[in-house]
């Protein structure tokens, strides 16, 4: 019997991504406290804007199990050879 790892457990489970959802939610509710406690300024809502933005796709990415994520800060999408195609197509 096949001893099973954290990523053959989401390949077959096809859950939901719960790491990047929290931490989606995290950003959403410290970028709207950010709003709603700091007076109304550029770089405030700039600031808020950001995380707000980036905290709603953590969420989509984490519900839809994407790699969004992971393609934005540069972690290299590597096939089975360790090849980095950049696009996780192999090819």
């Amino acid at each position: 019997m096949k001893e099973l790892n954290i990523e053959d457990m989401v390949l077959v489970s096809g859950g939901v991504q719960w790491d990047k959802v929290g931490a989606g939610l995290g950003a959403v509710g410290i970028g709207l406290a950010a709003a709603a406690a700091a007076p109304v300024s550029v770089p405030v809502a700039v600031g808020a804007n950001i995380f707000t933005f980036w905290g709603s796709v953590a969420i989509g990415d984490g519900l839809q199990e994407g790699n969004v994520i992971e393609r934005t800060i540069g972690k290299p999408s590597l096939d089975k050879s360790g090849n980095d195609y950049g696009d996780g197509t192999g090819y």
